[in-house]
């Protein structure tokens, strides 16, 4: 799977590519890199599919599971407070919404602020929407630096 990113550097791997294994000091490459987008910026590349972003956002509900019973569907809807005015349904599939499912056994995650990666934004009926992916991975770690941001401007 591709994403179009703003990174200056590409990696491309080849039928002649080799990887092996680097013993000298190296450069460390960040294991987790985000492209937060905002509301505005969604909308912008809402059925364009020319990249998949991701988001950060407060969870008002979710719909799709049962915390009572554990029931386990294939869709999970999760609504997300983007700003003060502004929510957005994301809609977990298959995969993604079995990894949600797992996060809420865990623990009670409802009303916690969360950064879920590569959504694929889409607009219906004028309403936005952001459907999971394969790619689509769930953080709710208050020390990375894009929920920090985010919960002091709200």
């Amino acid at each position: 799977m591709y994403k179009i990113t703003e990174l200056q550097f590409v990696i491309r791997i080849i039928l002649s590519t080799r990887i092996v294994e680097v013993l000298a000091d190296a450069l460390v490459i960040k294991s987790d890199k985000f492209l937060v987008r905002r509301i505005d910026h969604l909308q912008v590349l809402a059925n364009t599919n020319l990249e998949l972003p991701d988001v950060v956002g407060e969870i008002c509900s979710v719909q799709g599971y049962d915390l009572q019973n554990d029931a386990a569907t294939s869709r999970i809807v999760v609504c997300l407070l983007f700003e003060p005015t502004v929510t957005v349904n994301v809609s977990l599939w298959d995969e993604a919404a079995s990894a949600f499912r797992g996060l809420l056994r865990a623990g009670d995650k409802s009303q916690s602020v969360m950064l879920v990666t590569s959504v694929n934004p889409k607009l219906f009926g004028g309403n936005l929407y952001l459907n999971s992916t394969q790619g689509t991975r769930f953080f709710f770690d208050t020390t990375l630096p894009e929920i920090a941001e985010f919960v002091s401007r709200v």
